[in-house]
């Protein structure tokens, strides 16, 4: 099923977490241009929810989770003391 940008942030929202735009696609939209893909850091729902929610994303993340969706990519994260981080 294909989806937009707003129909994941609903469901996102709806079950307690929080979406945001974050990559190449700020940068396009900043300069009136349209986003070839979407990439996102979802915060307050965990891996496993994020994989119940949308069971057609696939993991492909190692270090961290970092799902496909369609056009979509998205980073699930707590924002603890105990996350690990990877240097971009």
């Amino acid at each position: 099923m294909e989806m937009d940008m707003k129909e994941i942030a609903k469901i996102v929202f709806d079950h307690g977490g929080r979406l945001y735009l974050v990559g190449g696609a700020v940068r396009d939209i900043a300069l009136g241009k349209k986003p070839k893909d979407f990439d996102y850091c979802v915060t307050g729902i965990s891996q496993e929810e994020w994989e119940k929610l949308f069971p057609e994303s696939f993991l492909r993340g190692k270090d961290f989770p970092v799902f496909d969706l369609n056009e979509h990519t998205a980073s699930t994260r707590s924002f603890s003391p105990s996350t690990k981080w990877a240097r971009l």
